[in-house]
């Protein structure tokens, strides 16, 4: 069973390749779920204690979609989940959905209008973190058009729309409460990292975050905070016409400086072509802040990538900040997503069908939120500790968390 939920087996099949009948399969599926939790915490608790070095991150969001439980109200739930993985390593040291499953909608309103929370302006409200009945009205009443990933007025609503409703198990948390959550929890299992660089995708309020739950890194000038962009929706002609002009960079870069090391000649060059070298330490700190810079030397998997730098103070050396620019990627994150909708069943990407216009609804979807939670922890475990890379070995292995590759049987009988 094991198996077949992380190899895209859709739940009934598996009842059917099993023999077993549905009840029995989510059963097993809270049994797994238990194992993998108790299995994981036991080897990340290592990690707070372990010397990790400089360290490279990468955090994205993704969206994932509910089925509507009954057909009186056929509107869709939809959260996001954040995650964060190393770059060096692949890891995926956290993926946290917007649940909090120890709560229902109701019982948060119910909550509420007992405490008088609402009486409260909203950052001081006792259940400010969970949505709550007007929470979600007063999101209905954003201009048409309006989106907001990400609040960075904590008063102001956060995006919804009449086409999605809450869920009827399990709370939805404010996604900057989730964001803050996230990265505070990433402080303490990778407390004894030195300089610590975040590459983040561009949902607003993510910089702000970080800075905010690694303030002491950011104080002490051994964090970086960059946001990147790159054209998700490039065919792969594109992609293979961005990656040859990169390559052709490179060679004018070698060239050019033929007695340096390529990585350095590289970088050296496009200080030069970017004038980014010619600028001041506050300039250059203010035009990376504010506009970003697109930068050449790219793959195939983020053509037209451009970066802002939050944490460029103008006393380091422009090479110094160029070495910084070339490192941030979300690629390891993005293929963590990636193999999610790939491998489980559940959570791939939702159809639109033209009869049912704005509405989605997937024949192998999820009718229960606690679902997309167990299944993201069981994934994240079998992505981790049991699927190799090309070079043989695991994540857990490169990041020192294990010595071989982990068995599905390691996992199940854990105690």
């Amino acid at each position: 069973m094991f198996q077949l939920l992380v190899a895209k087996v859709a739940i009934a099949r598996i009842a059917q390749v099993t023999g077993l009948n549905i009840k029995t399969v989510y059963d097993k599926i809270d049994f797994i779920h238990a194992q993998c939790v108790k299995f994981v915490a036991d080897r990340e608790r290592r990690l707070p204690s372990m010397d990790l070095g400089d360290l490279r991150l990468c955090t994205d969001m993704q969206d994932y979609m509910v089925n509507w439980p009954t057909k009186k109200l056929r509107k869709t739930i939809q959260f996001r989940a954040i995650a964060t993985s190393c770059l060096d390593t692949g890891y995926v040291l956290a993926c946290h959905p917007q649940l909090d499953l120890r709560y229902t909608t109701v019982e948060v309103q119910k909550l509420v209008d007992e405490c008088d929370d609402l009486l409260n302006r909203p950052a001081f409200r006792e259940y400010a973190r969970l949505w709550n009945f007007e929470d979600y009205a007063n999101a209905l009443q954003l201009p048409e058009g309006s989106f907001r990933p990400v609040r960075e007025d904590q008063e102001s609503p956060e995006h919804m729309t009449d086409a999605r409703q809450l869920p009827e198990q399990g709370a939805m948390v404010h996604i900057d409460y989730l964001a803050i959550g996230h990265f505070r929890y990433l402080r303490h299992l990778l407390g004894r990292a030195d300089r610590v660089t975040f590459s983040l995708d561009a949902d607003p309020g993510l910089p702000t975050a970080v800075l905010a739950s690694w303030v002491d890194k950011a104080m002490a000038k051994k964090l970086d905070v960059a946001v990147m962009t790159f054209d998700k929706k490039a065919t792969i002609d594109e992609k293979n016409d961005s990656a040859a002009k990169s390559n052709k960079l490179k060679a004018e870069a070698e060239a050019a400086y033929p007695y340096v090391h390529p990585f350095f000649a590289w970088l050296t060059y496009f200080l030069l072509i970017s004038r980014m070298g010619e600028m001041s330490g506050s300039e250059r700190s203010d035009s990376l802040r504010k506009n970003g810079i697109g930068y050449p030397y790219v793959n195939m998997s983020e053509p037209g990538k451009r970066v802002w730098l939050y944490t460029d103070d103008g006393s380091r050396m422009a090479l110094e900040i160029a070495r910084v620019l070339h490192g941030i990627s979300l690629h390891q994150v993005d293929r963590f997503f990636m193999q999610v909708r790939r491998s489980i069943a559940g959570l791939e990407r939702a159809p639109s069908y033209p009869r049912r216009a704005s509405r989605k609804w997937y024949l192998y979807g999820f009718y229960s939120p606690d679902m997309v939670e167990k299944t993201l922890v069981i994934f994240r475990t079998y992505f981790n500790f049991i699927a190799k890379g090309k070079d043989g070995k695991t994540p857990a292995m490169r990041i020192g968390l294990a010595k071989g590759p982990v068995r599905f049987e390691d996992v199940l009988y854990f105690e």
